[in-house]
């Protein structure tokens, strides 16, 4: 959430002087948690590869932040998503393949969800799909409705 919040103030700064509507800024962030450990985007092909053979056969949590600050009022919304991910064993020949294809690139946790289940990866979750994929719709809507209210 911390790092959400950052991101909204950053783009409100970015954007001073030219937001004379009342906009709203959003900024959120992904991550996921196996173990205790946070795990977020990885930084070249091994790490991905060991992130996703990690997560195949156990469950890991998906946390998304979401930070919305109003560009009039300074008044901010922050909330967090959790959502629970079970990915089953996918096989070694799968693996390499999803990892050359370069598609764990930008991801927290080195996948999409969409992508993946799509691809007929062996996946089932609890939680909001869009939260894992980076940020909750249904959430961020009646979110906004808060600061619609104000």
């Amino acid at each position: 959430m911390s790092l959400a919040y950052l991101k909204a103030a950053a783009g409100l700064r970015q954007a001073q002087g030219t937001l004379d509507r009342g906009w709203v800024v959003l900024g959120a962030d992904t991550i996921c948690v196996q173990d205790g450990r946070i795990i977020g985007q990885p930084a070249d092909a091994g790490e991905a590869e060991a992130i996703v053979r990690g997560f195949c056969g156990r469950v890991h949590e998906v946390l998304t932040g979401v930070a919305l600050i109003d560009s009039l009022s300074f008044r901010r919304v922050i909330f967090l998503e959790i959502a629970s991910v079970e990915v089953g064993l996918i096989g070694d020949d799968e693996v390499k393949s999803y990892i050359r294809s370069g598609f764990w690139r930008g991801k927290a946790g080195a996948y999409n969800l969409s992508e993946r289940l799509g691809a007929g990866w062996p996946i089932t979750y609890c939680g909001d799909a869009d939260g894992i994929m980076g940020l909750p719709m249904g959430s961020l809507k009646a979110r906004l409705g808060e600061l619609a209210e104000c």
